[in-house]
Formats: C-alpha cells, sequence, structure tokens
C-alpha cells in the first residue's frame, strides 16, 4: 500500500472520510506526517463523540471523500491513542499491526508501511519524496525522539 504525497493530503482535513466499502468513518480532523519522510501515515477523524485514528496507507480520493483502505468496524476497535495531537512509536506499531499492515523501519526512524519508501531505495515499491510544502495548521509531524525513548513520536507541527 502506498501514503498519499504530502501535497495530496495538505487539503484533506475537514473531508469527509469513507471505508473501503463506502460506510462513513466521519471528518477528517488532522493529519499526522512522519518527519524524517514527510509522508502522511495518519489521519484522525471524528465519529459521533469520539476521535479515532487512521491509516492513510492504500488512501486515495474518491470525489470529495477521503476512501480509505480499510473497514470501518476496524477504525472503531482500533487501539486507542492516548493523546490525539501525537502518536507515540508504540501505538504507531499496534495501530500498524491491529490494521493489518505490514510496517518497516525503512526509511524513517520511526515505522512506516513497507511498500512507502524515502527516495532512492532501490529495489521497493513505494513512494519518493517530493520538496515538502509549509505545514497548514491542522497538520501535525513527527518529533525526535528525547533521551528516555518513551515520548510521543508525533508532535503538531
Amino acid at each position: 500500500m502506498t501514503l498519499p504525497t504530502p501535497e495530496r493530503a495538505q487539503g484533506w482535513a475537514g473531508r469527509m472520510i469513507v471505508d473501503r466499502t463506502g460506510a462513513t468513518v466521519g471528518p477528517c480532523v488532522q493529519i499526522f506526517r512522519d518527519d524524517d519522510t514527510g509522508l502522511p501515515e495518519w489521519a484522525s477523524a471524528r465519529m459521533g463523540d469520539l476521535v479515532v485514528v487512521l491509516p492513510l496507507a492504500g488512501a486515495v480520493e474518491d470525489g470529495d471523500q477521503i476512501r480509505i483502505a480499510v473497514r470501518r468496524d476496524d477504525v472503531l476497535l482500533a487501539p486507542p491513542v492516548a493523546d490525539q495531537r501525537r502518536i507515540t512509536e508504540r501505538e504507531e506499531a499496534a495501530l500498524y499491526r491491529h490494521f493489518g499492515i505490514d510496517f518497516s523501519r525503512e526509511g524513517s526512524a520511526t515505522v512506516l508501511p513497507a511498500a512507502a519508501t524515502a527516495q532512492g531505495k532501490p529495489g521497493r515499491p513505494g513512494l519518493h519524496l517530493v520538496p515538502r510544502p509549509p505545514d497548514p495548521p491542522s497538520v501535525c509531524r513527527a518529533g525526535p525522539n528525547p533521551p528516555s525513548g518513551r515520548a510521543p513520536v508525533w508532535r503538531p507541527a
């Protein structure tokens, strides 16, 4: 599964997210992007009173909606994220496992879907990075891990 380009995902906040069958998930609250690669990996969406985190691997624009590659029920049952503004490396790995998406550390200090790679990684399908646009207010990015290694990987832009 590939990730959307940063330019493509930049305008997704506020748009309706639907699952692979067309079932409504909810409006996109924000996009999370890996600081090492600039690739948008996660989005949060409002489902009633809940804010849920879902993968952007395989996500595509479908008219005025964003269609994700996972099922709505799997989004509802996903492991929770303690802080809706950031995702820890441990939470990220648990989310990828929950959604059945193979992940790798290649191309990033955190984890990425196995098919997503940084430019110049030979022999693997995936994305090529493009110059990263300035972060809009609704985009978050990954930050460096502090010495303890337990602090959040994601932080607001």
